[in-house]
């Protein structure tokens, strides 16, 4: 993959100074500890999936998120990971929105890219897995008679796809990695950023026009059952279970948003008609694939924790969501067509 030359970096070198750590984490080394004991690190522990695998292990991990540890100095983050010396490494911090990535390249690349390379160095020399959380958007505009299977080839279309797909390359230098595609995430627990299920019901209950792209497709992924999944990937591949390498895991069946939109009105008890918009009609900074869903035959065939069909959890998502959520204002101009895109 050709990359520009400030998407390139300087590589990794370790600090010598153990003072770097975050200063609330540095009693929680876990070298003296045996191999079934040690904690595994959450890279992005504040952010929606990061802090769902935090809470689905709340005793066996050891949470780092952007105010403990900024992802945008890579040679910290590998110091960060070999003075805590945990059993494994969850990489789940991503930068997310891709038009700011589109605008941001070198930032972007930083955390998305280079700090996945610094960790793996780290993971690499600890002997300790890692698992990297991916996106659908590595495969860009191209359509590839199905949905995406983990063999085929990535043709990535925007700043912040070519950033992911260049943090795989380098996770895969970890000789035991886990690569984790996945998108269209979705929850009931509240996060930074609104998301695409709290953006329609807030145009629905504010009685405004809902708009959705028809046509972009993606597969609405539910982010608890995800997490379960990753948890269950890399406890299965230690246990010499499963094999390492990539996975995608979403929820089925594949949709436009257009659809899963009108399918989150109609659980919501809301009539508001959704009116089908075209990519074209709101053009973005970054191109969106036209098709980004994925195949999950892989990992169904371990027989894990199912992936549900997302509609079966969707009223349940709905039912948990904390009251007020649904009917928090959006800013001027925000659109639905820009606002479908990343998977952490």
């Amino acid at each position: 993959m050709a990359l520009p030359p400030w998407a390139e970096g300087e590589p990794a070198r370790f600090p010598t100074d153990e003072t770097a750590l975050p200063r609330t984490k540095q009693r929680v080394r876990s070298s003296s500890l045996p191999d079934s004991l040690r904690p595994v690190l959450v890279l992005g522990a504040s952010g929606t999936l990061g802090g769902e695998l935090c809470r689905q292990r709340p005793q066996q991990v050891i949470q780092l998120g952007r105010s403990e540890l900024d992802l945008r100095h890579p040679a910290r983050a590998q110091q960060v990971v070999r003075s805590l010396q945990p059993r494994a490494v969850i990489h789940a911090a991503a930068l997310t929105d891709v038009d700011w990535c589109q605008r941001h390249p070198r930032q972007c690349f930083a955390v998305n890219a280079h700090s996945v390379a610094a960790v793996a160095e780290a993971c690499r020399q600890l002997g300790v897995p890692l698992v990297y959380v991916s996106s659908s958007f590595v495969f860009g505009q191209r359509w590839p008679g199905g949905p995406w299977q983990e063999h085929h080839p990535p043709c990535p279309g925007n700043a912040y796809a070519q950033s992911k797909l260049l943090g795989e390359c380098f996770a895969r230098e970890c000789p035991r990695h886990l690569i984790v595609r996945t998108c269209g995430l979705f929850h009931h627990r509240p996060s930074r950023r609104q998301g695409f299920v709290e953006n329609v019901l807030a145009q629905a209950a504010a009685g405004k026009r809902v708009r959705v792209v028809c046509d972009q497709w993606t597969n609405p992924t539910y982010v608890p059952e995800l997490a379960r999944a990753i948890w269950f990937l890399l406890e299965a591949c230690s246990r010499r279970e499963a094999l390492w390498g990539v996975y995608h895991v979403v929820n089925q069946p594949a949709s436009t948003w257009y659809e899963f939109a009108r399918a989150l009105l109609h659980a919501a008890g809301y009539t508001t008609p959704v009116e089908p918009i075209r990519t074209g009609e709101f053009p973005a900074v970054a191109p969106r694939p036209r098709f980004a869903a994925l195949a999950t035959e892989k990992y169904a065939q371990l027989g894990g924790p199912p992936m549900s069909p997302w509609p079966q959890v969707l009223a349940g998502c709905l039912r948990r969501l904390p009251s007020g959520r649904s009917v928090r204002k959006l800013q001027t101009g925000t659109s639905l067509s820009r606002r479908s895109a990343a998977p952490v």
